[in-house]
């Protein structure tokens, strides 16, 4: 018979106690949450399985960071922010609906600076300008540029200077 000695408890977290007092390991496509102290099949939010040790790992207690579904590095990955300190959490700002910029998320881009397809905030080369969000090289009829360097439009009635060097 297996099992002839008795212990206080199970030990290693990815062993359980059955009803009758019996340590079990984790059934195959299974791991021991110490959060529900049960085998799962799916481990609780912010938790990773381990398949080598059957049980669900909390990143933030093995010193790495919690990103798209796995323990990720000592910190998170470049254009991401900690979404949740207490878990170590990353994510990316535009699945919060904000932008990156300077390393945190925003509602908006700082003046000057517009959005890419990823939701990072960055501003154009020096010889261009700001229009409708898209960098261009000038503003185009009746129209002239703030000191962000954004084109509006002339008011009715005014024209626009231009500056040559």
């Amino acid at each position: 018979m297996d099992g002839t000695t008795c212990i206080a408890s199970c030990g290693s977290v990815f062993k359980i106690a059955d009803s009758n007092k019996v340590c079990n390991i984790c059934g195959p496509m299974t791991y021991y949450s110490y959060v529900t102290d049960s085998c799962v099949t799916n481990c609780p939010d912010y938790l990773v399985p381990d398949s080598t040790n059957r049980k669900c790992i909390n990143c933030k207690v093995t010193g790495m960071f919690f990103y798209n579904g796995a323990c990720v590095a000592s910190s998170c990955p470049a254009l991401t922010v900690i979404e949740d300190s207490s878990r170590n959490g990353c994510d990316t700002c535009a699945a919060k609906s904000q932008y990156y910029e300077n390393g945190v998320c925003v509602l908006n881009c700082s003046a000057g600076r517009i959005s890419d397809p990823q939701a990072i905030c960055i501003a154009c080369a020096d010889n261009q300008v700001i229009k409708d969000n898209i960098c261009v090289s000038n503003c185009g009829d009746r129209q002239y540029y703030d000191a962000n360097r954004i084109c509006n439009a002339c008011p009715i009635g005014k024209v626009v200077q231009l500056n040559y060097a």
